[in-house]
């Protein structure tokens, strides 16, 4: 399993991340499950992923345009943890990728 993102090599994340790679995000659902990633960050520099980003994308397509886009940055996290949360009173459950 690949969890990929994107950003602008223009924004200061881009720059926090290639001096310090190891990340954590969290997502909070509307029901009260909690998610978080976390793991070291790559960057891809292959066109092929971010045509398939866009592809699939339409607001990162309004974006960035086109893969040739040199601003557009694809960056990844290939090997981490998932952990999911939630209120029932029941353990986190951790998982790796």
């Amino acid at each position: 399993m690949v969890v990929e993102f994107c950003t602008a090599n223009t924004k200061d994340i881009y720059r926090q991340l290639r001096e310090n790679p190891f990340v954590e995000f969290t997502a909070w659902g509307g029901d009260g499950t909690i998610v978080r990633l976390r793991g070291e960050v790559w960057f891809a520099e292959g066109k092929e992923i971010k045509a398939r980003i866009l592809e699939n994308n339409g607001t990162v397509r309004s974006s960035f345009g086109s893969a040739d886009n040199p601003v557009f940055v694809n960056f990844f996290l290939e090997h981490g943890q998932a952990i999911v949360a939630d209120f029932s009173g029941w353990p986190a459950r951790r998982l790796s990728f």
